[in-house]
């Protein structure tokens, strides 16, 4: 019998708690038994959340991990068979931030051994996903082509936000979404 886990027993585990993780995090408290973040930017604490200090710590005690960190030369391949073999059996990893996050071969092999239960990729290395990827193959892999942002409403909060935000820069404000500033041009 396939193994199947209940979220109410599981923790969360959330890379990179800035605005998207943490959205994630909000919804998610419902759902999961606890929710454990890492973020070495985040300097202050999240509310429901057992913030720890390295990316280890997170893998160790997570039974779903998403990952929401930015690509840099830092976080190349942060996800690797090292990594890997850290969470628990029968864990699941989500990545809809950036494809250079995760080692794919290493991701590959922890899925055929069966140290993962599975995965969901909506970012990958090389996009858009070439049509002879091995990840189009793996079992208890799903994929999709980099679309995790979009619900019937995302396209016209996006124009919505966009139309508002050349109404304020024509109005002479430094405000983008009424959030982050941005400099002289």
């Amino acid at each position: 019998m396939a193994h199947i886990a209940s979220l109410q027993d599981s923790t969360l585990g959330v890379v990179g708690c800035g605005r998207i993780g943490q959205n994630l995090i909000e919804k998610a408290k419902p759902l999961f038994r606890s929710i454990v973040g890492f973020d070495p930017a985040v300097t202050g604490t999240i509310p429901g959340v057992k913030m720890v200090g390295t990316l280890d710590e997170l893998l160790r005690q997570s039974q779903v991990v998403s990952l929401h960190a930015p690509y840099m030369k830092s976080t190349h391949h942060m996800i690797g068979a090292r990594e890997l073999a850290l969470m628990p059996e029968k864990s699941i990893l989500v990545n809809v931030s950036r494809g250079g996050l995760i080692d794919e071969d290493a991701l590959v092999a922890a899925l055929n051994s069966g140290h993962l239960d599975g995965a969901g990729l909506d970012v990958f290395e090389t996009e858009p996903l070439p049509d002879n990827s091995i990840l189009r193959i793996t079992k208890n892999l799903v994929l999709t082509p980099h679309i995790a942002w979009y619900s019937q409403s995302a396209g016209p909060r996006l124009m919505e936000w966009g139309v508002r935000d050349v109404i304020a820069f024509l109005g002479g404000s430094s405000e983008v979404n009424g959030k982050f500033a941005v400099g002289p041009f």
